[in-house]
């Protein structure tokens, strides 16, 4: 997943609608509230202060991720 040209954007930049999924990261923040019909906690670490290969093992985990909630069948898949 290429994110580079993806800047980062606060809830308040969401479209005001209830969502199909709402991931979060298990960062351990209280979380506002973001009306949506699943809510799945993922659990990810932070990848700051880690080295480049538990970075990239962080980032290959979370595309895995991704991909099985996008595949056919799976909630929020198409």
């Amino acid at each position: 997943l290429d994110v580079r040209a993806q800047p980062s954007k606060g809830l308040d930049a969401l479209p005001a609608r209830t969502w199909d999924v709402l991931v979060t990261m298990g960062c351990g923040d209280a979380c506002p509230h973001v009306p949506a019909r699943q809510r799945l906690d993922w659990n990810i670490p932070d990848p700051i202060g880690r080295g480049l290969a538990e970075a990239r093992r962080i980032r290959d985990d979370l595309q895995q991720r991704v991909r099985t909630l996008l595949a056919p069948g799976a909630p929020g898949g198409s």
